[in-house]
This record gives structure tokens, C-alpha cells and sequence, in this order.
């Protein structure tokens, strides 16, 4: 496997983009180091950058959404949380979580970022990066 792979030490990461019909041994990853928080965010930045067009479909939306979506969630009721990481525009944060809950089914993530003071005064948010939780009910 290493040797098809091109693995040549541990630990090597290799991307492999959504849909990809031919064999194809991956992109290598290029970082300044191997610390776990520096893997996470260039998987992320990958991740979020590596289509142009179609979205994989398993993978949930990492773009900002705007405060009149979060309005239209707390009036529906869509049988689940739907939990909501405000962060300023450089964070990671609100990825990371959406990527780490992807496995729970009773949970939908989003991020939203902190440019409309005013709508996060509403809901009580005073410091970023937090987190808003609206129940199913």
C-alpha cells in the first residue's frame, strides 16, 4: 500500500479529491510542520477549497451562513438541534465542529460569523467564539 501510495514515513497525509475517477496517488501534504493543529486547519482549507463546483455530498456546508438563516431555524422545527459557532472570520472553530459531529444525526451544525454586533446582542452573545443552541422544539 505504501509503496503504491508513495509513502515513504510516518505519518504522511495525502488528500484525495470528491469524485475522482482515475487512480490517482493523492496530494501531498505540504505544511510548514506536523503539529495536530496545523494538520486540522490545511485539511480544512483543503477540504473547503479543493472543489469547483460540485460539493460532496457527505460533507456538510463550512461557508459563514447569514443571521436570516439562523432566524428561519429557530422558526422551523426541524426535529433536531441545530447548534450555531459564532467566530471571527480567521477561526476554525466553527469547522472543526462541524466536522467533528458530522457522525450524530440529532445535530446540525452551522458557523456564522460576528459581523452583525446588533443580531449577536439580541441572542445574548457577547464574546466570540460561541456557541447557540436552538432545540427541536
Amino acid at each position: 500500500m505504501c509503496r503504491t501510495y508513495d509513502i515513504h514515513f510516518y505519518p504522511t497525509f495525502r488528500y484525495f479529491k470528491a469524485f475522482t475517477k482515475e487512480f490517482t496517488t493523492g496530494e501531498n501534504f505540504k505544511g510548514p510542520d506536523r503539529e495536530l493543529r496545523t494538520v486540522r486547519q490545511t485539511m480544512i482549507d483543503f477540504l473547503q477549497n479543493h472543489t469547483e463546483g460540485t460539493w460532496p455530498p457527505a460533507c456538510p456546508p463550512l461557508d459563514p451562513i447569514q443571521s436570516s438563516d439562523i432566524l428561519s431555524f429557530m422558526d422551523s422545527h426541524s426535529g433536531q438541534y441545530h447548534a450555531i459557532v459564532f467566530e471571527s472570520n480567521g477561526s476554525y472553530v466553527g469547522r472543526e465542529v462541524i466536522l467533528d459531529l458530522i457522525p450524530y444525526e440529532n445535530i446540525m451544525v452551522s458557523r456564522a460569523l460576528d459581523t452583525d454586533k446588533a443580531f449577536l446582542g439580541t441572542l445574548g452573545i457577547t464574546s466570540v467564539p460561541s456557541c447557540y443552541l436552538i432545540y427541536p422544539n
